[in-house]
């Protein structure tokens, strides 16, 4: 019989080279999962839509609950300390805004209660604005 014929997968160098792969690939996942290399935002940019539209930024506030007049009632955020933002309570009637849950990079959207909440970091400079 012909020793060719029981080869199954790939010779030692071809394992070897699968095995660095692997090892490489654990060690990003690592490094993603465990590291902190996100940047958090600084400052959240606020659009409140009530009667009258108002614009504001907010730092995060030295307690780490901060309530806005929306169109309902009452909007509370809260912030945690990574920077992370919620919307811990609302007078909505489904309460998808509170059930998003703690976001870092991405808006928060209240659209019965008129509140919207887009985190900004000291990257994003705007060089111009074309309209």
């Amino acid at each position: 019989m012909n020793k060719d014929c029981y080869q199954v997968f790939a010779g030692k160098k071809d394992l070897a080279a699968l095995g660095f792969l692997l090892v490489l690939s654990l060690l990003a996942w690592a490094l993603h999962s465990f590291g902190d290399g996100q940047t958090y935002p600084t400052r959240f940019h606020i659009q409140v839509f009530t009667d009258s539209k108002k614009e504001f930024d907010l730092l995060k506030p030295p307690e780490n609950r901060f309530k806005l007049p929306g169109r309902l009632g009452i909007v509370e955020l809260e912030w945690d300390e990574r920077g992370r933002v919620r919307i811990a309570s609302s007078p909505c009637p489904c309460k998808t805004c509170v059930n998003m849950g703690w976001v870092t990079n991405s808006s928060l959207i209240c659209v019965p209660g008129g509140i919207i909440v887009e985190p900004r970091s000291s990257a994003d400079n705007i060089d111009a604005v074309s309209r």
